[in-house]
């Protein structure tokens, strides 16, 4: 049975290393950073490790909107 893109590339840990590089940068902009403002990091972090997941044949559910 061939593997997912999901598990090919590492599963979940892959996506959540990813994701708070990513978010740790964008906070930390200047401009950009001003658009999170209120917004908790570490959910949006978790939120989207689990719809790129999802899209890459994980089996996970999302549950963000």
């Amino acid at each position: 049975m061939k593997q997912s893109l999901f598990d090919e590339i590492g599963g979940m840990p892959t996506f959540q290393k990813v994701h708070k590089i990513f978010y740790d940068k964008v906070y930390a902009h200047e401009w950009l950073g001003q658009f999170y403002i209120g917004h908790n990091q570490e959910i949006i972090e978790q939120k989207q490790s689990m719809f790129m997941a999802v899209k890459m044949g994980g089996d996970v559910k999302y549950t963000g909107r």
